[in-house]
């Protein structure tokens, strides 16, 4: 898994990218699988993600915070 490097523009491209998002829940650490839809327009650090387990459902987050925190990891391109 890679680790997105900023853009000059100080965002990244997060957009179509698999990913892995951690979740901390009351049974313990849990790592969901998705990919990043889009970007919120006018706001740059909030993305629209679907994940694996429930693809017609759209959630929104910060995704750049837990990029940086670790919780937000790419998966490889192959």
């Amino acid at each position: 898994m890679e680790r997105l490097e900023e853009e000059p523009s100080g965002t990244t491209r997060l957009v179509n990218k698999r990913v892995h998002h951690r979740f901390e829940t009351d049974q313990g650490t849990k790592w969901w699988r998705g990919k990043v839809i889009s970007q919120v327009r006018g706001f740059p650090s909030w993305f629209n993600i679907a994940y694996e387990e429930s693809p017609d459902t759209v959630y929104t987050y910060q995704l750049l915070e837990d990029l940086e925190a670790g919780d937000l990891v790419i998966e490889e391109e192959h």
